[in-house]
């Protein structure tokens, strides 16, 4: 015993480096294990629905993927058969899979696509960008009501997370996201439509806009990769101390109020229940049951309302001027408020910023969410935002779902409620 309690002693350094490569094989086996019994389970319901016999007039489902696979390092591609395509071909789904490694192809692939009972874009924050941008700006009505699916295969998925807020593995929660598509469950999703100076071209987001020194801040987080869970709280850090964040943006705004519903609005935020003869979906539904006719709502709507009373504020603009060192946008999307029934934007600023205003740093993602202190919400239906010259050539860019787009003049954003419909069974139920 003393031999050997001698011979670890005088290889010290050895023992050292085996001990932590030997725990580091044992936790990527029993990770590996992990990921290969949820995949079953999935890949065994999955195919619980594609093993459903096909009738007479039925027809496959079919889906068309647009794929980035440059997105995450070029491993895009291979985390989607890898993931994702098991899951939808056990479940019946046919694919289309256009696949490129340049964004301005992702646009082109888009307004070509044939008809598909779904559209999944496949890729992180920029793809998932370009592909809306085109999608909304389709002249084909019939298919900008298809359902969307998202999955997550870039470094960064702000978008898909917002939605989801899925913790699990890389590799699972792709698969998590193709069960989505799977079940079928649908959620009418929030559209802000954003114009940018005197430019006629509109952008669109499901999540937020930012603007500001904080904004800065989260983009240099990449930097500090080798400070692994630290790095946010590294990049926090070093703003603070060059004085970044002590830094204010003034913002000259004019807005309109969200009206609850008058007289004068009664159609804002009211949409007409539909109900139409359709095929039962053979990969759309949740639970397996035989196929047969039947008359489905896709999405439910709240029955058409009439008010008798105006609102006098209903359309008025307001004008204002905010300073602050950070500044969002948020569809209820990102910001869900359960007190009211009636869409709007969310205006979100932060007045004042300070190192202990922060009180969780650990993640890659600094915003509003993870500030104690002060922040100022406001919930409107249009806003108008005209930044100073000199702030235009401090922070030249805004943060649209993760994607930087370039400022050159008053910032236009504008809510179209329930605009698309998204696979994800949480929000919808």
């Amino acid at each position: 015993m003393s031999k050997y309690i001698a011979g670890v002693w005088n290889h010290k350094k050895k023992v050292i480096f085996l001990s932590g490569l030997t725990a580091w094989g044992a936790s990527y086996a029993i990770d590996r294990q992990h990921i290969h019994e949820e995949m079953r389970e999935m890949c065994l319901y999955a195919k619980t629905i594609g093993d459903q016999p096909v009738l007479p007039g039925d027809r496959i489902r079919k889906a068309v993927v647009i794929l980035n696979y440059s997105d995450h390092k070029g491993k895009a591609r291979k985390l989607y058969d890898n993931f994702a395509a098991p899951i939808l071909n056990l479940a019946g789904i046919q694919q289309t899979v256009y696949s490129t490694n340049e964004l301005s192809r992702l646009r082109e692939y888009v307004e070509h696509m044939e008809d598909a009972d779904a559209v999944i874009f496949a890729g992180g924050d920029s793809t998932l960008f370009e592909c809306l941008q085109s999608f909304f700006k389709l002249d084909r009505p019939a298919l900008v009501k298809t359902p969307v699916g998202i999955l997550p295969l870039g470094n960064s998925n702000v978008t898909y997370d917002t939605f989801n807020m899925d913790r699990a593995k890389e590799g699972i929660k792709i698969a998590h996201a193709a069960m989505e598509i799977v079940r079928g469950k649908l959620f009418p999703a929030d559209v802000m439509e954003i114009r940018v100076g005197d430019k006629e071209e509109k952008d669109f987001a499901l999540t937020n806009l930012q603007w500001g020194p904080l904004k800065d801040v989260r983009q240099t987080v990449p930097k500090y990769w080798y400070f692994g869970p630290f790095s946010s709280w590294i990049a926090f850090a070093v703003a603070s101390l060059r004085g970044t964040l002590r830094a204010k943006v003034t913002l000259p705004i004019q807005f309109v109020n969200v009206c609850e519903g008058c007289a004068r609005c009664e159609s804002v935020d009211v949409q007409e229940s539909t109900t139409q003869t359709a095929e039962n979906p053979r990969a759309w539904i949740e639970a397996v049951v035989p196929r047969r006719r039947m008359e489905v709502s896709a999405v439910q709507h709240q029955p058409e309302r009439r008010f008798t009373h105006v609102n006098e504020d209903c359309g008025g603009i307001h004008e204002s001027t905010l300073q602050a060192v950070d500044f969002q946008v948020l569809t209820q999307n990102a910001a869900p408020d359960q007190t009211t029934t009636t869409h709007g934007l969310v205006l979100s600023t932060i007045p004042q910023l300070g190192f202990q205003d922060f009180r969780d740093l650990s993640g890659t993602r600094i915003d509003a969410d993870n500030v104690k202190g002060t922040n100022d919400r406001q919930r409107v239906r249009e806003l108008r935002i005209k930044p100073t010259e000199l702030d235009l050539d401090k922070y030249s860019t805004i943060d649209i779902d993760g994607h930087s787009v370039g400022v050159t003049g008053p910032i236009h954003s504008k809510l179209h409620s329930r605009k698309l419909l998204l696979f994800n069974h949480k929000q919808a139920a």
